[in-house]
């Protein structure tokens, strides 16, 4: 390899590199409570004891707590009430996962699973329906498929319901949070 023909683009970089500004996120002799921001309380209504936050493509911000699942505008907090005439089984919303198609799944304590779309509900209760054991978190794989980290492995959505996935798919049937 002939050195001398990287000689003048190498020295081009390091000029560039010591030509440029120096760029920060914020100029560190300033403290927060100089800068413009805006926090959100009870007293506004936000929610406290938060365990999980999604944003759906609507833009809303989805936050679950002890006390119930809210959606955020940006503004102000809103208590999720269901269009459709069904019953939300807990105030309780553990985990939370924005989908491709806008809607919003929802773990429930101590069971229960929903799907929020269009601001209708349907839940999923029935012991068929639902992992044998609490849904931690919520993810979609790449190729689509929709998967459920649980207190006994992994769950899998096929659609109609969830199906745990066991030894003879490889998976160890542990606590899985994330």
């Amino acid at each position: 390899m002939d050195l001398r023909r990287w000689i003048p683009a190498l020295l081009v970089a390091a000029l560039a590199t010591l030509a440029a500004p120096d760029a920060r996120a914020l100029d560190t002799d300033r403290g927060l409570h100089q800068f413009h921001h805006t926090a959100w309380t009870r007293a506004q209504g936000a929610p406290s004891q938060i365990s999980a936050i999604a944003q759906t493509r609507d833009g809303f911000l989805w936050v679950g707590s002890t006390q119930g699942l809210y959606w955020f505008d940006g503004m102000r907090f809103q208590r999720f009430e269901p269009t459709n005439d069904v019953q939300v089984p807990s105030h309780n919303s553990y985990a939370l996962h924005a989908t491709a198609d806008g809607g919003l799944w929802v773990s429930f304590r101590p069971s229960g699973l929903g799907y929020i779309r269009d601001g209708r509900l349907t839940l999923y209760t029935r012991p068929d329906q639902i992992p044998k054991t609490q849904v931690y978190s919520i993810r979609t794989a790449l190729d689509g498929r929709l998967f459920a980290g649980t207190h006994e492995g992994i769950a899998q959505w096929n659609g109609t319901r969830w199906v745990s996935l066991d030894d003879a798919w490889g998976v160890p049937n542990d606590r899985v949070r994330q």
